[in-house]
């Protein structure tokens, strides 16, 4: 869906006007879509949905209660010659009150030929907000693409914090109103700015502490450990064990909400989909946040809880340890000295997945293991019967679990050259792989990253390799010697040599052909001016304590994260993906912008 928007910030409300304009559904498919705009003295709040077309009219009659259904976050584009109006192709148009949750204008049925005839030039008041819903016939979904731009240059200086407002309230707001099946609304959690701990140790809440959970748990043993979420307490059973003073919670939601006053900071360690429900509502709260990899499950999502921790002043950290490795140092410092020239292209390979993809359907129902609450693991994800091909372990491969490959293994493997190199966001993925369904990864994939460049470097680019694929021989390396295989390797092609890694974390790097590492070594190999870092767990520890921001904080695993999400997109849709990255939109695949961002259920 396009929509054009401008002048949104006037005092006092918004005027909406809306015409029937089938040029502008994307691809000229038909989608349900709902869009929201509220105005407020600090800036400008957003949500949107995405309903099936027989729901419409009823839910706009029912009023509010219809819309929790489906909310996230959408952008604004500037793109009319008018300030404030909107033209969309309308099904149904309500004005709500969010403060009263109640509909206090609407037209269920406007005409077709003339929509805005139904509330034209409706002024909507600061505290309002306005509702719109579009379909047409085929019964498509499709999720609310719009982005906002300063319509004038004098607006240039409010655009961040605007986009800021957009995306932490409405994304935060607007999706978790729609998730939570508890007694609270997104209004009652409490919303802070984070606080430093001094002359005590940390009160941490752990979110997932069976699996990987458990030794984030375990590194969390120095400080003071005052409760325990999981949705298996058979598989938390060595955690509480370990730690039998913690409270013990299956909902995080609870957990949170009933100590709130008690703990300081956050572990989530949970699957990938319920990284950003867990991890944005302890932001909100002021709580630090140490988040597993990937950071969240979407692009959308990792924007916005990046902003967010950054608008709550909480310390955050990424699980990716190998940023708190010598490895990374060394190649900040190789680099400086340009040990192979300038870096133009860039192989990484792993034998990721290791656990099953490439499944077209739903697995079988089969009984849900006793202490485990299936409802809760689900989360946010579509419903479905259980199934151990989903939890706990095997749900990586599944689309509505995880991120597949990439999202396992991608925010360790890709961290190096993404921070030594100043990546940022590329401008283009394409990606082949052995299959494309809506179930499932890929048994294996090769993805193309192209970067721009920089005034520090040239353009690069960048080949994923997953599913045991691996890149051809360098031709420079000496008869006998192998690339690494195991957990995978990287090539990094310079204008004078190339750099093999023997691994995805940056542990062990030599020059390749041998007589220039040979060379390197004697003659210009850089003094260590890095120091080690403390530890990654530990980082963050003094992060909430007082201490430098860590080095695999939000600002930095935000952007590290989109990036490797948006292989995923190229992957899923097999075509490639020509990327705006301020406006997260694809600009040239329409389709491919439904995976951008997700639906929340409600659970």
């Amino acid at each position: 869906v396009a929509a054009r928007l401008e002048g949104l910030a006037e005092p006092g409300g918004i005027t909406l006007s809306a015409t029937d304009d089938s040029n502008i559904i994307a691809n000229g498919g038909a989608a349900s879509v709902g869009i929201g705009f509220g105005i407020g003295g600090g800036g400008v709040s957003v949500g949107g949905w995405v309903r099936r077309p027989t729901q419409c009219a009823a839910s706009t009659q029912a009023g509010w209660g219809g819309f929790a259904e489906r909310l996230n976050v959408i952008r604004w584009s500037a793109l009319a010659p008018r300030r404030g109006h909107a033209t969309l192709g309308v099904r149904s148009i309500a004005i709500v009150d969010i403060t009263s949750q109640k509909t206090v204008n609407s037209d269920a049925n406007p005409p077709q030929n003339d929509a805005s005839q139904g509330l034209r030039d409706c002024v909507v008041p600061a505290s309002i907000y306005a509702y719109v819903e579009t379909e047409s016939d085929s019964g498509s979904r499709w999720p609310s693409l719009l982005s906002r731009e300063p319509a004038e240059k004098e607006n240039m200086t409010m655009n961040v914090s605007r986009r800021s407002f957009i995306r932490t309230t409405g994304l935060g707001a607007l999706a978790y109103s729609a998730l939570p099946a508890t007694e609270w609304a997104w209004a009652d959690i409490p919303s802070r700015t984070g606080k430093i701990i001094t002359g005590r140790k940390l009160n941490v809440a752990c979110i997932g502490v069976g699996g990987k959970g458990s030794s984030d748990t375990a590194a969390m043993a120095g400080e003071n450990i005052v409760a325990l979420c999981d949705v298996d307490f058979n598989r938390a059973k060595k955690s509480f064990q370990k730690h039998p003073q913690a409270k013990r919670y299956k909902d995080f939601r609870r957990m949170l909400m009933e100590m709130d006053e008690q703990i300081d900071a956050v572990t989530v360690s949970t699957p990938d989909h319920m990284h950003f429900p867990a991890a944005m509502m302890a932001v909100k709260m002021g709580k630090h946040v140490f988040v597993q990899k990937p950071l969240t499950h979407t692009i959308e999502e990792a924007r916005v809880l990046a902003e967010a921790a950054r608008k709550h002043k909480v310390a955050t950290q990424m699980g990716i340890q190998g940023h708190s490795m010598d490895g990374i140092r060394r190649m900040r410092e190789w680099y400086a000295v340009r040990a192979v020239g300038e870096i133009n292209e860039v192989h990484i390979w792993t034998n990721r997945p290791i656990w099953p993809q490439g499944m077209k359907e739903p697995l079988s129902k089969q009984d849900v293991p006793a202490d485990f609450d299936w409802n809760l693991w689900q989360g946010v994800a579509p419903e479905r019967d259980y199934n151990p091909g989903y939890a706990p372990f095997k749900w990586r491969g599944w689309w509505d679990y995880g991120c597949g490959a990439l999202g396992d293994i991608g925010c360790h493997a890709l961290d190096c050259v993404f921070d030594v190199l100043s990546l940022g966001s590329p401008t283009s993925v394409e990606a082949v792989s052995d299959q494309i369904n809506g179930q499932t990864g890929p048994k294996w994939s090769i993805v193309t990253y192209e970067f721009p460049a920089t005034d520090e470097r040239g353009p690069v680019k960048l080949v994923w390799y997953d599913g045991n694929k691996t890149p051809d021989r360098p031709a420079d390396l000496e008869e006998g010697r192998k690339i690494p295989g195991g957990i995978g390797g990287q090539l990094w092609y310079g204008t004078d040599g190339t750099l093999m890694f023997s691994d995805v974390y940056a542990k062990s790097v030599r020059i390749v052909p041998q007589v220039k590492m040979v060379d390197f070594a004697k003659n210009r190999m850089p003094e260590k001016t890095e120091a080690p870092s403390i530890g990654h767990t530990k980082e963050w520890i003094e992060a909430c304590k007082g201490g430098a921001p860590a080095g695999a904080n939000f600002d930095y695993a935000g952007p590290l994260t989109e990036m490797v999400l948006l292989g995923n997109l190229a992957v899923r849709t097999g075509k490639r993906i020509e990327w705006d990255s301020e406006n997260l939109l694809c600009t040239n695949v329409p389709e491919a912008n439904a995976f951008v961002r997700k639906t929340y259920r409600k659970y």
